[in-house]
């Protein structure tokens, strides 16, 4: 087996400059103007101010449609269909995984809009640039030992890390790393590095940092350079403008010679989801991905969603409380220290997060904050429903599993009761003063516990009023606190909080449920209160499910992953590490056929992903629809 080797893109950034100018068919990209309303299907919920850039390489700010899984500009190996949960066909033809080898074969037709030919090198490339510098992706290289490209076949080779093996995480990848075309960024990166290095004075690490810095710098605002089927030719503070590219490469391979229907996309900039749902209900948007409180209202004025009842849409995060599990290591970060025979420390003990679990009203959560937009929520951490699409999930750990697992730690099946959560706090030990304190098992006085939200998000914010209330109700002393999204975050990653709201793994990705465990779970993330943490911010311990969480990725027989993921489950309902509040879906789709018809929906029969049509293997949605006949 031979390795080939992997072009750097060696040339000079003039060069660049005009291959960026380039493009396949000048007179379609003209700027349209007005854009033919039976031609352009107007999109929203994805911008919310004036473009920034479309490059990628940038976490934020980065404008739609260069955001992550997005595949109308840029496009990723394969696309994610969270209906069926494969890796679908995209700029990668096939794949496949043998014990430390994962083999990626490219469609050999692909092309960038300038009519270059996207290759292997392309691919290498990219991934160089996430392993070289600190990006969004660079965590994939903790399971890459290395890439190469097979001489003998042309394939490209992932050959992972044996030590910490991890098939699921380099499958996300595949789905999820845009592919950049090398000729236009290793210029740039040339560049970089010998401004940087000119500079001069700077560690290896902080190299990295300063040429990254550089690279994200670059806005890529003028018609910028992809493989995907659209490309940006109106970016400006009222709306972005696409234009179909008609020689895009998918249209005879993926899609039988077929070019998407509307020639134009276009999203309009406003700053609210009642200004998107006013527009999608008046016709002046066709679909959209904004959060609406009352879609039903909208269905009855000829707006479709994916069901076409309750719920609407799929589920596919569970937004949680994270507990806090060194609330003395808080108060030191704090500087604080509570008064004499006063104490936090109860959030260690798992039958009294077990107590808050047991109290909490989640059907008031899903009818009330949630609109009753997801079905009912299930015990465990793994999505389980009834609903005939995009139950995944279901297949580890079903319905029937989940109550059955509950039984065992739980009272009337895991339904709310509130005198069963009292009388387990006093079987623990737990007292009510005759003031109602509520008095741990040592004799301290459980302290008020702060439930932090960030304010302005509206579902939150109720399911967490909610949630405050029922721990009330029990007698446990909790308030909740709203801080602005900045406080939020800086809170959130550096332990400062008894209770947090936050979605582990909010993306449909394909090592799901196992990501939303090792998210919020996993100790590998846990650093001392006070320290950035990019996972587990609860600080949270357990053996047991860090075994799992190491064994699962490598399982490859589906009984013996059930199996493992039940494990799994069995150690969060007894433990309560945190508290699930609902089911939600991780993309809200809903559209109008007032210009166009053929939106996709659970009962077509045609098997597309229930996502906006911009996301994912939702794209392949827009070679359904046609103009509406008026």
């Amino acid at each position: 087996m031979k390795k080939g080797p992997a072009s750097l893109f060696l040339m000079g950034v003039v060069s660049l400059l005009i291959l960026v100018g380039a493009c396949s068919s000048p007179d379609e990209l003209a700027h349209p103007g007005e854009y033919p309303r039976s031609q352009t299907l107007y999109m929203g919920g994805h911008v919310w101010d004036a473009p920034r850039n479309f490059n990628p390489l940038n976490s934020w700010p980065v404008t739609w449609p260069a955001t992550a899984n997005s595949n109308l500009l840029f496009e990723t190996l394969f696309a994610f269909n969270i209906n069926s949960g494969q890796l679908e066909p995209l700029l990668g033809r096939e794949w496949s995984l043998s014990e430390d080898l994962l083999v990626v074969s490219l469609h050999d037709r692909a092309r960038w809009n300038d009519g270059r030919s996207v290759t292997n090198d392309d691919v290498l490339y990219t991934f160089h640039l996430h392993r070289q510098y600190p990006t969004l992706f660079s965590d994939v290289w903790d399971h890459i030992n290395d890439m190469f490209v097979l001489e003998e076949t042309g394939q490209i080779v992932f050959e992972l890390c044996t030590e910490d093996y991890n098939p699921l995480v380099v499958k996300d990848a595949l789905a999820t790393v845009p592919i950049l075309p090398g000729h236009v960024y290793a210029p740039l990166e040339n560049a970089a590095r010998t401004t940087v290095e000119q500079q001069g004075g700077r560690g290896e690490d902080q190299f990295a940092k300063d040429v990254l810095s550089k690279l994200q710098s670059f806005e890529n605002l003028d018609r910028p350079v992809g493989s995907g089927p659209y490309t940006v030719i109106e970016a400006t503070e009222s709306r972005v403008g696409l234009v179909r590219i008609p020689t895009y490469w998918g249209n005879d391979v993926l899609y039988e010679g077929r070019q998407a229907g509307p020639k134009y996309i276009v999203h309009p900039i406003y700053e609210s989801n009642r200004e998107y749902n006013d527009a999608l209900r008046c016709g002046d948007i066709d679909v959209s991905s904004t959060f609406s409180q009352n879609i039903e209202e909208m269905r009855s004025d000829g707006v479709g969603t994916w069901f076409d009842e309750e719920p609407y849409y799929v589920p596919g995060s569970i937004p949680s409380l994270v507990v806090q599990h060194l609330p003395e290591d808080v108060l030191q970060y704090r500087g604080e220290s509570l008064p004499a025979g006063w104490t936090k420390n109860v959030l260690q003990d798992r039958v009294f997060r077990r107590v808050v679990d047991m109290a909490i009203d989640r059907e008031a959560i899903r009818s009330e904050a949630m609109h009753s937009y997801a079905p009912p929520i299930h015990p465990g951490y793994i999505i389980s429903h009834d609903m005939p699409t995009g139950n995944i999930e279901g297949t580890y750990f079903s319905v029937d599993d989940a109550h059955a697992a509950a039984s065992y730690y739980y009272e009337e099946d895991h339904g709310r009761s509130l005198a069963a959560a009292r009388r387990k706090l006093r079987e623990a030990g737990y007292e009510w003063s005759s003031e109602e304190n509520l008095i741990s098992p040592v004799g301290d006085t459980v302290y008020q516990l702060r439930v932090t939200c960030p304010a302005g998000w509206t579902d939150w914010e109720d399911a967490v009023e909610i949630a405050v209330a029922n721990m009330q109700e029990v007698g446990i002393p909790a308030e909740a606190v709203f801080i602005n999204e900045g406080e939020y975050w800086e809170a959130l990653a550096r332990g400062d909080f008894d209770f947090i709201v936050k979605t582990p793994q909010a993306n449909q990705v394909p090592s799901l449920p196992w990501s939303r465990f090792e998210s919020a779970l996993a100790s590998s993330s846990v650093v001392p209160v006070g320290e950035w943490a990019s996972g587990n911010e609860g600080r949270y311990v357990h053996s047991g499910m860090d075994s799992l969480l190491k064994r699962i990725p490598a399982i490859s027989s589906d009984e013996e992953l059930a199996e493992a993921y039940e494990k799994l489950n069995r150690i969060f309902m007894e433990e309560v590490p945190l508290i699930p509040l609902m089911y939600r879906p991780s993309v809200f789709y809903q559209f109008t056929t007032t210009y166009w018809s053929g939106f996709p929906t659970h009962n077509d029969g045609k098997g597309i992903s229930p996502q906006n049509l911009n996301v994912g293997s939702a794209v392949k949605g827009l070679w359904e629809l046609y103009p509406t006949e008026r």
